[in-house]
């Protein structure tokens, strides 16, 4: 016979040892609908011991039970990972108990398991189950579609996909990919001790002089030298006639793409990326990351501005002739080297870098690699589709730089010989690109921002596979590039220009970058335009972008950048830029071995100013008394907020002092030392925080406020309890109000007590007691005659408030405050308190009782 074991809303139909039929190694595990699913028999008998053991309470079973993911709030908020605990899935260790009726030990074994769910609820979602180690992946496949059948829904949910933890061992590629590092690692620290070595021997031999000449081998060793490539590398030194805005850029647009992939690759793991993306899209200052697509556009415009500036200038040197074996091999030299060594060490080593609930050591990029990377190798990746060929995604860049550093000389050549022909070759690749580009996007409705067309579901599959990485769509930027690198090489970067025309060119410069960062304001907003728009659009936009940015290196060049060429010509560009091509490479595997090993789910937001004050506070305040307070202003209950207002007024001198640094860090060197950077936003908004709160008409309402909640306090806490203290609390309304009246009734006495503590957070923050100002022609302000400030802040503070607390209070409660006594005395464990042996008590309750039955229950005899 069948029985059935239900834990966590997976129901698991086994059958019993003895009834049990079919081969010695398979057990039939027939569903609720009937149908069949073989699970191996060792995985049946520990789930089913498992199970067992859970329902007895032993310890390792509960934490294999509460390691599996659980309901979250905001589901329709994107809340759809529930990862579970992967750590406690894997340190169970059955085998390190004493438990007997197992047939074999087992480990908890934590799978990622891929849910469909059904039109019209969530799309998908993440589930993570700890099941013991005996059990496959298809077995765990099997197992939770067997539970899902349970779920009463008019299409059951499917397992679309399950990815196990399976301790891997060190492969043969991967053990080989370890060698290679140990030996080259050997062979840097050999040559930096050669080269220091040699060095210092040098100097001593002949006095700093010029060094000897060495053999090949010994120069081959000394470039491994650390010594030598880091002086190289931090090197500022700029040759003549270089263009020295281009390192700016180069960092600056590579800084762009990072902060972009960033973003994306964590939104879909966030659990409110739902409500976060359909907020955040539509922000103007938001655009810079949703739009952020042109970064690579920029690169594209560099790429050509330097090969036509410096290949010219190559070509003047030879009278129109170039080494053309030496212009490509030196391209495929420079770059592929690093390129296939990553690639390598990605392929061999990328599955053992990382773990965690959301990691896959065996992803598709790896596999790919494995088979395709001679694509990628001959730089023609970009003509096939991800799904046939996804080796490190980003590399698409790569095979488009190359290609278009091919075709190149179709471009530059023929300008060095005639302006007009090469103008006419220009032209042509220019127009190619715009009709390929408009061409495509009309046939296939594509977007003009793909987040945009992921949020509001216009996406369409062939936007990247058919226009964003082809290079007939991509080559517009490095023409415009190109003709930019002519005339800088032309006119040798010194031309004369009238204030005229430069003004007008950094005004369309700023027209062309302004209006493709946000000229799709009203796009992100789901505001979609035609069809024939988003054509234009996805045809022009990137040229426009490139003439933006490559008038800013013009003008740079020419000497008429100003502010923007000091900016952008600084020295610390220069080695920050050297970094750009090895930053791309493997910023990717970067920020997705940080992605997937997150072990919760994050909840994306804003910095918020509590943020900024938790780290001042935990930076400049003393220890003791500022650690403790705040603690409790992090709490957000509403019955915490009085306790909040506490905690506020006892570190106000703190605050103000943290506010003060930020403002005005020099003065509090000795306490904050260097690091404290601060930017300009936040500095403005600390000092005008702080200039507030030193105002002394702001203190007063803050105390005022605090003592006249006293009373409430404990009513509050009451509050937030059971059902029997509600009863209780009611009961004491009546005196609260009281203690309202009587604080009203004394004002005089106790004013002068709050007033004191007034005047010592003044003084402690170095304010001095001020009445407000006199007013004159404003209608919804009245002068108050008063004496002292003390008597004018009683009268239009403290008496006003009182007067408008005790009325609400008594608004609010008072007038039904005898029938919901009544009513609440219905509850359980107030009833069982009632004496119903007293007739006069018992009569008051039914007739209390009665004002709710004739207001419900009228017709009732």
């Amino acid at each position: 016979m069948y029985r059935v074991i239900n834990t966590e809303g997976v129901c698991i139909i086994l059958t019993s040892g003895e009834s049990a039929t079919g081969s010695r190694g398979k057990r039939q595990v027939p569903s609720v609908n009937s149908a069949t699913y073989d699970v191996t028999e060792d995985c049946i008998n520990d789930v089913e011991m498992y199970i067992e053991s859970l329902l007895d309470r032993q310890q390792w079973a509960l934490r294999m039970f509460d390691a599996y993911g659980k309901l979250p709030p905001n589901l329709l908020g994107g809340n759809i990972n529930w990862f579970g605990s992967y750590d406690e899935c894997l340190n169970v260790n059955v085998s390190t108990l004493n438990v007997t009726r197992f047939r074999l030990p087992f480990r908890g074994k934590y799978c990622r398991v891929g849910i469909e769910m059904p039109r019209g609820l969530l799309a998908s979602l993440v589930l993570g189950v700890c099941l013991p180690s005996s059990c496959t992946d298809l077995d765990t496949k099997k197992l939770i579609n067997a539970g899902l059948s349970y779920i009463p829904t008019n299409s059951t949910p499917t397992v679309k996909s399950v990815n196990c933890h399976n301790e891997k061992e060190l492969d043969n590629l991967a053990i080989a990919a370890i060698t290679f590092l140990v030996v080259l690692s050997a062979v840097i620290i050999m040559g930096t001790v050669y080269d220091s070595v040699g060095s210092i021997r040098k100097k001593k031999e002949d006095g700093g002089g010029k060094e000897n000449e060495s053999g090949i081998l010994a120069k081959c060793l000394v470039s491994f030298s650390l010594k030598l490539n880091v002086s190289k590398f931090v090197s500022t030194t700029k040759s003549s006639g270089s263009l020295t805005a281009v390192h700016g850029v180069r960092f600056l647009s590579m800084g762009w793409v990072l902060l972009g992939h960033s973003f994306g690759s964590n939104l879909t793991t966030t659990g409110n990326f739902m409500d976060k993306t359909g907020e955040k899209i539509r922000s103007l200052d938001f655009m810079v990351l949703t739009n952020a697509y042109p970064s690579v556009d920029s690169f594209f415009a560099l790429s050509g501005l330097l090969v036509a500036y410096l290949s010219l200038k190559e070509m003047k040197k030879r009278k129109g002739s170039l080494n053309w074996f030496m212009y490509y091999f030196h391209r495929f030299w420079r770059l592929t080297p690093p390129y296939m060594l990553f690639m390598f060490v990605f392929v061999a080593l990328m599955a053992y870098t990382g773990n965690g609930p959301n990691w896959d050591g065996n992803q598709p990029g790896l596999n790919y690699c494995k088979s395709n990377w001679w694509k990628n190798l001959l730089y023609i990746n970009n003509f096939f589709k991800r799904s046939e060929s996804n080796c490190m995604a980003q590399t698409w860049y790569l095979a488009n730089d190359m290609q278009f550093y091919i075709v190149s000389p179709l471009l530059f050549v023929p300008l060095y010989f005639s302006p007009i022909l090469g103008g006419l070759a220009c032209a042509a690749f220019l127009l190619a690109t715009l009709l390929a580009s408009a061409l495509i996007s009309a046939k296939y409705s594509m977007e003009s921002n793909g987040i945009a067309g992921m949020v509001y579901g216009w996406h369409t599959e062939e936007y990247s596979a058919q226009y964003y990485e082809r290079p007939y769509c991509r080559i517009g930027p490095y023409v415009i590039g190109v003709i930019t690198g002519y005339i800088l090489y032309r006119t040798e970067c010194k031309i004369k220009l009238k204030k005229m025309y430069v003004i007008l060119g950094w005004c369309i410069a700023s027209i062309c970058i302004l209006s493709v960062f946000f000229g799709l304001y009203e796009y992100m907003h789901g505001n979609r335009i035609s069809i024939e728009v988003d054509a234009l659009y996805n045809s022009t936009h990137r040229i426009v972008w490139a003439i933006g940015l490559c008038w800013i290196i013009f003008a740079s060049a020419t000497g008429y950048g100003g502010f923007v060429n000091e900016f952008l010509s600084w020295q610390g560009w220069i080695p920050l830029s050297r970094l750009a091509y090895t930053t791309f490479l493997v910023h990717g595997v970067v920020i997705s071995v940080h992605s997937k090993q997150q072990r919760v789910v994050n909840f994306y937001s804003d910095l918020e100013l509590v943020t900024i004050f938790r780290e001042s506070a935990r930076r400049i305040c003393p220890r003791g008394k500022s650690k403790k307070a705040e603690g409790s202003l992090c709490k957000t209950r509403w019955v915490e907020r009085h306790a909040c207002l506490e905690s506020m007024l006892n570190m106000y001198e703190y605050i103000v002092t943290c506010l003060d640094a930020m403002s005005n860090p020099d003065a509090y060197r000795d306490v904050i030392g260097e690091n404290w950077d601060w930017d300009r936003y936040s500095i403005t908004t600390a000092n005008g925080l702080k200039l507030s709160m030193r105002t002394f008409v702001n203190i007063v309402p803050l105390v005022v406020l605090c003592h006249s909640l006293e009373p409430v306090k404990s009513l509050a806490h009451k509050l937030q309890y059971r059902d029997s203290d509600i009863y209780y609390t009611y009961t004491r309304i009546d005196r609260v109000i009281e203690k309202v009246a009587e604080m009203r009734k004394n004002v005089d006495q106790i004013w002068e007590e709050w007033y004191t503590d007034i005047r010592k957070i003044a003084n402690e923050v170095d304010t001095d007691e001020s009445c407000p100002r006199i007013t004159k022609m404003q209608r919804n302000r009245s002068n108050v005659p008063a004496d002292t400030p003390g008597d004018n802040y009683k009268r239009t503070v403290a008496i006003p408030f009182l007067d408008k607390f005790m009325t609400q209070m008594q608004e609010r409660f008072d007038r039904e405050n005898v029938n919901i006594k009544a009513l609440m005395q219905l509850v359980p464990e107030v009833f069982v308190s009632v004496n119903l042996e007293n007739t006069e008590t018992f009569a008051e309750l039914i007739q209390q009782l009665m004002f709710w039955i004739k207001i419900y229950l009228p017709n009732m005899h």
